[in-house]
Formats: C-alpha cells, sequence, structure tokens
C-alpha cells in the first residue's frame, strides 16, 4: 500500500487492478488519473465521471495529439448500449479514449451501478485484442453489483482496472464489508491518498503494519503518536516512514 500524494506512474503494458482513495482536495484526480490517462499512448482507455467532466477536460487534448479518437457518451442515455456497442464495433482498430458521463440528479446509484454493469458484459463479449483500461472515477456514484466476481476476472479480458473512491468505509456501507473488503485486497495496488475519516485513517494505519504506533491521516497533516515520543504532525505531501 502506498500513502501519500505523491506522484505515481505505472508502467505501459501493466495490466494491473488499482484501488485509490482519498477525500476531497488530496490530490487523487491530479496525481493519479490524469497522470496516468495523459502517460498512455498505447491502450484503450474509458473514463466514467460526473458531469463535471474534469478528466475530460484535464486530459482529452492530450489524448488527440497522442492520435486517439476521443468519445463521450451519456451513461443514462435511452441509446447508451447501442451507441456503446456501435462505437466498440466500429473502432477495433483505432485506439481511442471513451469519457462516460454520470448525472447523478435523476437516478439512483442502483440505476447507475447496474447500467454500468451492462458496460461491463458488452465488453467482455466484445474480447477486445488491444489491451484497456477503466477508470472508475467517484465510484460510489454507481456502485456495481458483483463488482469483486469482475475483478478477479478482468486480467484474463486484458482489463486493468481503478476504482477510485473518497471514502473506504462509504465502499462498506454500500457493498457491506465483506465485498468491499474484497475488492480492496482483489487489486494489486491500493493508493491512500488521505482523508478526513477517522475510520478510514484507522483502518489504513491497521494495513499500513504501523503497530507500533497509531498513524492518524487527516485531509492535510499525518498524525503519528508513539508511545516512546510526543505526537508528530507531518504534512501529507512530504511524509516519509522510517522505522
Amino acid at each position: 500500500m502506498l500513502i501519500g500524494a505523491t506522484e505515481l506512474k505505472f508502467e505501459q503494458g501493466n495490466n494491473s487492478n488499482v484501488y485509490v482513495v482519498g477525500s476531497n482536495g488530496t490530490g487523487k484526480n491530479r496525481f493519479y488519473t490524469n497522470l496516468n490517462v495523459k502517460r498512455e499512448e498505447e491502450k484503450n482507455i474509458i473514463v466514467i465521471e460526473s458531469m463535471k467532466k474534469e478528466a475530460y477536460h484535464a486530459t482529452h487534448q492530450t489524448k488527440v495529439e497522442q492520435g486517439y479518437l476521443v468519445l463521450q457518451l451519456d451513461l443514462l442515455s435511452p441509446h447508451f448500449h447501442g451507441m456503446l456497442r456501435e462505437v466498440l464495433s466500429q473502432y477495433q482498430h483505432q485506439k481511442f479514449i471513451l469519457y462516460i458521463h454520470v448525472n447523478v440528479v435523476e437516478s439512483t446509484y442502483h440505476e447507475r451501478g447496474e447500467q454500468v454493469q451492462k458496460l461491463l458484459h458488452i465488453l467482455i463479449e466484445q474480447q477486445f485484442k488491444k489491451a484497456m483500461h477503466i477508470y472508475f472515477d467517484e465510484y460510489e456514484m454507481y456502485p456495481i453489483p458483483n463488482i469483486d466476481k469482475f475483478l478477479c476476472v478482468t486480467q484474463g479480458y486484458q482489463m486493468g482496472v481503478s476504482i477510485i473512491v473518497q471514502y473506504h468505509s462509504q465502499l462498506q456501507q454500500i457493498h457491506g464489508k465483506r465485498i468491499a473488503n474484497q475488492v480492496l485486497t482483489n487489486c494489486d495496488w491500493t493508493l491512500f491518498f488521505g482523508t478526513n475519516s477517522m475510520q478510514d485513517a484507522e483502518y489504513f494505519s491497521r494495513m499500513s503494519g504501523y503497530d507500533q504506533m497509531e498513524v492518524f491521516l487527516l485531509q492535510d497533516e499525518i498524525i503519528l503518536l508513539d508511545a516512546y515520543y510526543p505526537p508528530q504532525k507531518i504534512p501529507i505531501r512530504n511524509a516519509e516512514f522510517n522505522r
């Protein structure tokens, strides 16, 4: 597990599943999503995000310059799945990035999650020869039924997945603790950018293995409580742990 808002890059050709946690303002979009979307130059890419279109505005021009076909779809359009099938069949040999935008005002998260699950079934049916990475930004807006099972088979279809949430505790409330924790264990990497949730801070401090101290990760700083030393406050961007 990696902690802190540090710049992280994954090697090209890597189909890893990644679990990213960080509350607003911790840098997960800037230092993870946008960075890795821009850096990828070979795989097809799908980004699912809110109607604010933050990833689209930050990355689409770079993808055009890299020779990508840039596409946009509305997840809740009545023609969404038909248009998706058309895109996937038409551009088998053209690398593309597809931004799928989610309107949370006029639907429930159950409805949105079912739409995304159908999308995943279509992707698996297509059996693309070109590798693909899917970014589920603000995943809690559209939780996918059976997400734990989907993560078990992605790499067999040359898919990598990034599940990006504000709070792990919110994922536990939506899916239940067992499934939420299984999502985490089914990912090859866990990136924790910081939180203002004490429940998440305690959970990830235990995961980190700092068994002789308490590690509280707040939005702007990390607080270390050790039995033998005074409390330490460390800005989260400069945090280094030396045991």
